[in-house]
């Protein structure tokens, strides 16, 4: 058999193992969006990381805020490059993409609205009453979270020791799909490395955990028992810099009973621009992002965030200062 032969037999069958492309899960912001994603790479170009051209594309549709880092995205993006890869035109000696007209992808930005607003002033979070709860719940169920301000004190919270600094810090950047770094301006005194934004374990504090327990309590999907153990939830903390951003995306948290995490507002809102939380979800053709007002030390969200669910979360672009939170009910156990 001539070596022309052979060769061509070979890529023949390397062709035939990509034949079967990965798909984004059904509840997935990006479900059914597959061609269109290709469609905007042949218009950004294809750059040697599939993460950054697939975030280029979503850039061009105008869902750059999307996280693709997580293990639900990451493949179906690789399989979505390497089929852009295989569709290269080679022309003049340069490969490119033919460029069709791009579709777009609908997006409408909501506000959540005063009456999603859960005001607590006569007591805090580790006192929550029934009408509270029923509150807080029936505005998860029609928005995706519920605001309640001022009912944290967050002077029972040593910020500048919270941080657990024996742990290594998490990255929040581009290049591994889950958001933006910022300004890069802190040294971390476990590794020296310098960091932009980033999350990070926390030490256990008594107050924080009289919190969860509280709301676990009385935000369970089903009657808690009388005598229920205490969470085994841990809270992380949360820094970003100026030009930081937390891109949407849906954390591991498979509790059933408990589909709910919470993010607390350490910086007063004079301190940072921008910023501002949100929950992203699908209604049929529309993908809705519903934004929560500017918070301020000792506010609290809590929103839909199971791991099945319908709702992703992230946060808008820091424009100035500084912003520290705590993401509260996080899956992993404290040891």
């Amino acid at each position: 058999m001539s070596s022309s032969r052979k060769r061509k037999r070979q890529k023949t069958t390397v062709s035939s193992t990509t034949t079967v492309p990965k798909v984004y899960p059904p509840k997935s912001l990006l479900y059914g969006h597959d061609a269109k994603i290709l469609d905007a790479i042949a218009h950004v170009g294809i750059e040697d990381k599939k993460l950054l051209t697939i975030h280029k594309a979503l850039v061009e549709l105008g869902l750059g805020w999307l996280c693709i880092g997580d293990t639900a995205h990451r493949p179906v993006c690789g399989s979505i490059y390497d089929r852009a890869k295989e569709a290269l035109v080679v022309s003049s000696g340069q490969q490119h993409l033919p460029k069709p007209k791009l579709s777009t992808i609908h997006v409408e930005d909501r506000d959540l609205n005063n009456s999603h607003h859960n005001t607590s002033t006569d007591h805090d979070c580790t006192t929550l009453s029934p009408e509270d709860a029923k509150s807080i719940l029936k505005s998860i169920q029609e928005t995706g979270m519920a605001l309640l301000r001022g009912v944290v004190d967050i002077s029972k919270i040593d910020i500048e020791k919270c941080e657990d600094t024996t742990k290594t810090p998490k990255r929040i950047q581009a290049t591994t799909g889950n958001g933006k770094a910022g300004i890069e301006d802190y040294k971390h005194p476990k590794n020296g490395m310098i960091y932009g934004s980033y999350y990070n374990d926390m030490k256990r504090v008594k107050y924080l955990d009289d919190i969860q327990n509280n709301l676990y309590k009385s935000l369970l999907s089903l009657p808690a028992e009388k005598n229920m153990p205490k969470i085994k939830k841990k809270y992380i903390y949360l820094r970003y810099t100026e030009g930081g951003e937390n891109w949407a995306h849906r954390d591991g948290n498979n509790d059933a009973i408990f589909p709910y995490q919470a993010v607390l507002m350490l910086s007063n809102a004079n301190e940072y621009g921008g910023g501002e939380f949100y929950v992203a979800t699908k209604e049929e053709s529309l993908i809705v992002r519903t934004s929560c007002p500017k918070l301020n030390a000792g506010d609290l969200v809590i929103f839909q965030a199971g791991k099945d669910g319908n709702y992703y979360h992230g946060m808008r672009t820091v424009t100035s200062g500084e912003r520290k939170a705590i993401g509260l009910f996080q899956e992993v156990a404290f040891k």
